[in-house]
């Protein structure tokens, strides 16, 4: 299989194996090394946000390039079109002249006439062809994440000169959204780039411009797919290797490595034949990136997130996978396997552990500032935790690290990385704000109550140096927050089921949930554990499995106003599964305007999508109750303004850059601020 220039179109490379009015996969690839106007560039502006000149971004993308010439394989659906657009360093033409033969350069206009150009081609197709043909999006460069649907992909002139509009960038959200109503149901996203925490940016609120219209939802295809696979976590970075001899972005060679079906990645049989499919190379990238770190002795981590509308599809065929081991070659790895070995590497860093004195866990600890040293083993550690702030949410009462059981601590030989497990002593009705002030920055996130009883959570952080410091001062430079799997009951099973989906991906961790005991023990018995329900139903829309949630969801959704998700997650559920789609958008709009009084939700991937059906209600607004477009509206309003401080790594979304806790507390509406009721209702018998 190989690809053609097509003369004259800098940029458009055409399949030799496919015919005009045939199935075939339409394809865009952009790689972005130089920056003109960043610093490092050739003319950059004053104000960069700290962004500068990349390594190897370029030939990343025209190494994927290439496999789609040369290695990508799917049966009736061969390469159609390619638009290649590069912006390589001269390290990079050295040592790969090809780079700048036949690309097109990736400034914002050529990436929004190639983005035009690659719809069109795919919208001109008949309905039967178009059913059989496949779209493949493929950007490594500067990225700017907002949340997890909302991510910006900075463009070779960004911030071009006068005006240097920080929107003159593509949004990922605009990408998925505008070819959504296409009638080629199956499209693919590889986002090769750093999702910085740039505050200064954020606070721009940057949505990238919209170079594809969006239709509203009523003409969205039923049957999309569209997942998105991301090189790394918001507020992460996505690492490179410094110079183009020693290889590519850590994202393209695990990337190239699973489409080409090894090392040890876990193929499907089909046909006869092997393929790559979409969950197993979520898992296989995960891992592979945790192994290239560990090869390179960083102790920093990229957690590839996987994102947009998901299903196990197809991807591309491969070679079989290695049944035996000959000369060291691996054998190919379960789900299961891979998120047990991903989950110890993970666990590897926290290699030193205090087990707190039974006496002191109780506040104890805190009252003895030797004893809280020697359970950190470093000073900023140390004073970070004896000055941590607690909120009751239900009152807004103030409380301190003597209400807190510290159950356990561990840290890196480096005391740069902490795990703490801890519970707070007294159980509020609708759990705890946990705010951690290293003197530079607020880290918050929510501890949400359960029915469950006493819950038992993790808190991850990591400090860095802060350089400009003469002291050498540490700063945060990540906090996760999640439950501790060490804990009884269903609370404990829904945290072990995250960290699968954490470690390996969305259909491992559904596979759990296939035994009907206990789909039914956190689903249908969600009374035992509303908090452990939503998890279960977060994971099983993550894989797709529509079939295994009923109407669950709803009466989660409806008994349990104290846990906002409910109402997102049924609204998620409806829009995929009902076949009247205009009631399924009424009905949504009216879960998803009961936020506006429950506050926004407790689970990080849940804040995604509602920020997303805000935005796609609200285009609705022809077709949706205008009573619920003033609660949409304001709705949209506060979200925006949470999104600006949002993280997303761990279960539990956390916040950062905000200047006091009343402020974010009143802008997620959560607690005494919510005039929601604090009790379930309806319940049934």
């Amino acid at each position: 299989m190989g690809l053609g220039a097509v003369e004259n179109t800098p940029g458009l490379w055409i399949g030799d194996q496919w015919q005009v009015g045939t199935p075939g996969l339409f394809a865009v690839v952009i790689g972005v090394s130089v920056y003109d106007h960043l610093n490092g560039g050739a003319a950059p502006v004053p104000e960069t946000y700290r962004l500068g000149q990349l390594s190897v971004s370029a030939l990343t993308a025209y190494r994927v390039f290439e496999w789609l010439r040369d290695d990508y394989k799917l049966e009736g659906c061969p390469i159609a079109n390619v638009w290649l657009l590069l912006a390589p360093t001269d390290q990079e033409k050295a040592l790969e002249p090809v780079l700048v033969k036949h690309a097109l350069a990736p400034t914002i206009d050529n990436c929004e006439h190639a983005v035009g150009r690659w719809q069109a081609a795919m919208q001109t197709l008949p309905q039967a062809v178009a059913e059989k043909s496949r779209a493949f999006f493929f950007f490594s460069g500067h990225g700017l994440e907002v949340h997890q649907n909302r991510q910006i992909l900075l463009p070779a002139d960004y911030l071009k000169p006068p005006a240097s509009n920080v929107n003159n960038a593509l949004s990922t959200e605009n990408l998925v959204n505008g070819l959504a109503s296409l009638r080629v149901p199956r499209q693919f996203f590889f986002l090769d780039a750093c999702r910085n925490d740039n505050q200064e940016l954020r606070n721009k609120r940057v949505e990238g411009r919209r170079v594809l219209n969006e239709e509203v939802a009523a003409l969205v295809n039923p049957d999309i797919i569209a997942p998105i696979l991301y090189a790394t976590a918001s507020g992460q970075q996505a690492f490179q290797q410094p110079d183009p001899t020693q290889g590519l972005s850590l994202f393209g060679t695990a990337l190239l490595d699973g489409l080409s079906g090894k090392p040890d990645i876990e193929l499907k049989p089909l046909n006869g034949g092997w393929s790559v499919n979409v969950y197993p190379l979520q898992g296989y990238v995960k891992s592979r990136i945790v192994k290239l770190l560990e090869e390179a002795q960083e102790r920093v981590r990229q957690p590839v997130k996987l994102g947009g509308v998901t299903d196990n599809e197809v991807i591309t065929l491969a070679p079989p996978p290695k049944k035996v081991v000959l000369m060291g070659s691996p054998i190919p790895l379960t789900g299961n396997q891979r998120a047990d070995r991903v989950g110890k590497k993970l666990a590897a860093p926290f290699s030193v552990s205090h087990a707190i004195p039974m006496p002191s866990q109780d506040g104890g600890w805190a009252e003895d500032y030797g004893l809280t040293h020697e359970a950190f083993g470093a000073e900023t550690a140390t004073q970070l935790w004896w000055n941590l702030q607690l909120t009751a949410l239900s009152t807004g009462a103030k409380k301190s690290s003597g209400d807190i059981k510290l159950l356990h601590v561990a840290h890196a030989p480096d005391t740069r990385r902490f795990r703490v497990e801890l519970s707070p002593i007294d159980q509020d009705p609708l759990g705890h704000w946990l705010e951690l002030d290293d003197g530079t920055c607020l880290f918050g996130t929510v501890l949400p109550s359960d029915w469950s009883g006493s819950l038992r959570y993790l808190i991850e952080f990591d400090f860095e140096f802060d350089d400009d410091s003469p002291s050498g001062k540490r700063q945060i430079s990540r906090m996760e927050a999640t439950l501790a799997p060490s804990q009884p009951g269903p609370a404990g099973i829904a945290a072990g089921l995250w960290d699968t989906y954490n470690a390996s991906d969305a259909e491992t961790a559904a596979q759990v949930l296939q035994d009907p005991k206990l789909a039914e023990r956190l689903l249908a018995e969600k009374v035992e554990s509303p908090l452990a329900a939503a998890i279960a139903t977060l994971i099983l829309l993550r894989a797709g499995r529509l079939d295994l949630l009923h109407d669950w969801v709803r009466n989660v959704a409806n008994w349990f106003p104290s846990l906002p998700d409910g109402a997102t997650l049924w609204a998620e559920q409806l829009l995929r599964q009902s076949k009247n789609q205009p009631d399924a958008i009424n009905e949504a709009a009216r879960y998803t305007s009961r936020l506006l009084e429950r506050g926004l939700p407790l689970l990080a991937e849940t804040v995604g999508y509602a920020a997303r059906h805000i935005d796609m209600l609200l285009r609705e607004s022809d077709g949706i109750d205008p009573e619920l477009l003033a609660p949409l509206r304001l709705l949209q309003e506060r979200m925006e303004r949470a999104l600006v401080y949002f993280r997303t790594d761990g279960l539990f979304p956390v916040y950062t850059g905000y200047k006091e806790s009343k402020e974010m507390l009143e802008i997620l509406g959560l607690g005494h601020f919510s005039p929601a009721l604090t009790a379930p209702q309806d319940l049934p018998g």
